[in-house]
């Protein structure tokens, strides 16, 4: 990850949900000083009730609008995405 302007070395980041929190701790392992910003703190924070799970069931995308790449590029993005969470969490992916 590299910041926009080469010479910021501070992220304020707005929110601590799912989203907020990985950003925050992708930001800070690139080196960046890192300030979270959020009106909710756990468990009041939407990503703690909602799965936020994108599964190919999840409706992101219909067979009637799919093309013709989408399963390969849709099975690269989910296996891509495993294995990034698998090494945040320390774990081998």
């Amino acid at each position: 990850m590299r910041a926009a302007d080469p010479a910021a070395r501070e992220l304020a980041v707005i929110g601590c949900g799912a989203i907020g929190l990985t950003t925050a701790l992708a930001a800070q392992r690139a080196g960046l000083r890192v300030r979270i910003y959020a009106r909710e703190r756990l468990p009041d924070v939407r990503s703690f009730y909602a799965t936020g799970v994108w599964s190919p069931d999840s409706r992101v995308c219909t067979s009637e609008y799919a093309t013709a790449d989408f399963k390969t590029r849709w099975e690269e993005m989910a296996r891509t995405s495993f294995r990034r969470y698998q090494t945040l969490l320390g774990l081998p992916g």
